[in-house]
This record gives structure tokens, sequence and C-alpha cells, in this order.
């Protein structure tokens, strides 16, 4: 294992200078891998009710539960200001503090790059022939 410098980096370039590397790298035709993104800070910001919200418009009011039935969101209102409330004090701040605690999502992009990987492209029609076999074989046994 590498010793790292003051910066974290493991290579002795600044941690700034890879990252931008990095970053040019994203942007080519070339595969790269990236590890596994560490976990604080993945969460779900706001719930998507848009799908429902258009088939609920699109259907008759036929019933009495069909008229009961109501387009959800959050995006408005107390239940918004609510929301977003929580999410800066609760959760951004706990982000926030674990990340200037651990540093974790700082040693990840700082070190994304220097972790080998090889990458092996899929044989598209040998794939399909795969899970059309599959797909037959459930077919067959149902």
């Amino acid at each position: 294992s590498d010793a790292a410098d003051a910066d974290g980096a493991a290579d002795g370039a600044p941690a700034t200078d890879r990252t931008l590397a990095t970053l040019d790298l994203t942007m080519r035709d070339e595969k790269i891998v990236l590890p596994l993104a560490p976990a604080l800070g993945l969460y779900l910001d706001r719930p998507y009710f848009e799908p429902y919200n258009n088939q609920l418009k699109d259907q008759p009011k036929a019933t009495p539960e069909a008229e009961r039935r109501q387009p959800l969101g959050w995006d408005e209102g107390v239940v918004f200001d609510e929301v977003e409330a929580f999410k800066r004090e609760s959760i951004w701040g706990h982000i926030f503090a674990t990340e200037e605690r651990d540093h974790e999502f700082l040693q990840y992009v700082n070190t994304a790059d220097l972790r080998p990987a090889e990458y092996t492209p899929i044989d598209q029609a040998e794939e399909d022939a795969k899970w059309a076999a599959i797909r037959a074989e459930k077919a067959a046994a149902e």
C-alpha cells in the first residue's frame, strides 16, 4: 500500500490535479471504472409522483374510491416547507457533519482514479440469446 501525502494523495500528485484529470477522463469515449461511492449522502431527495398523478387524471371517476383519490405531491405548501426544513436541518446537517469528521467522500474522490480495474465489454448478441433462452425455459415451465 502506498503512503498517502498530506492531502490524501498516494501518488504524490496534488488531489486537485488528479481530480481534474479524472473529470477530464469522464468526458472521453473510453470506458472508465469508478468504485462504489460511499453511501453518505445517498437518499431519496423527493418522491416522484408524476406518473401516478398522470394515470389518475386519465382514469374515469366512476367509483367512490376513484373519486377519493387525490394527486400526490410535496412540491408546494406547508408540507413542502416542512420537508425542506427537515432536509436542511436533519439530513444535510448529518451529511456535512459526518463528511467533515470522516472525509469519506473526499477520500473516494481523491482516490477513484487510482484503483485499477479491467473492463470487459459485453457481447450483446450473446447476452440477448442467454436471456431469450431463460424466458423460453420459464414460459415452457408455466
